[in-house]
C-alpha cells in the first residue's frame, strides 16, 4: 500500500473548493510521473433558518400535521 498524506485547506468564501494535483506533481518510489487528479467539495457555513407551519386552531384530530421549511 501507498502512504496516506492529508492536507488542510481553508476556504476563502463559501461555495465549491477544489484540490487539484496536476500531471507529474507527484511520483511514486520507482519515479512513475503520477497523474492529474482533483476533488471539488462544497464549502457552507450559512445556518439555516427554519419556519414551521400549522393551521394554529384547536383540533381533536390526530396525527396534527405541521409544515417544516427549511431555507436551504
Amino acid at each position: 500500500t501507498g502512504t496516506i498524506y492529508q492536507v488542510q485547506i481553508t476556504p476563502t468564501a463559501e461555495g465549491p473548493v477544489t484540490l487539484t494535483l496536476t500531471d507529474s506533481s507527484y511520483q511514486d518510489v520507482a519515479g512513475n510521473p503520477g497523474r492529474s487528479v482533483s476533488a471539488t467539495f462544497e464549502y457552507d457555513v450559512t445556518r439555516p433558518n427554519i419556519v414551521i407551519q400549522g393551521n394554529n386552531t384547536f383540533t381533536n384530530a390526530s396525527p396534527i400535521v405541521a409544515t417544516i421549511l427549511f431555507s436551504e
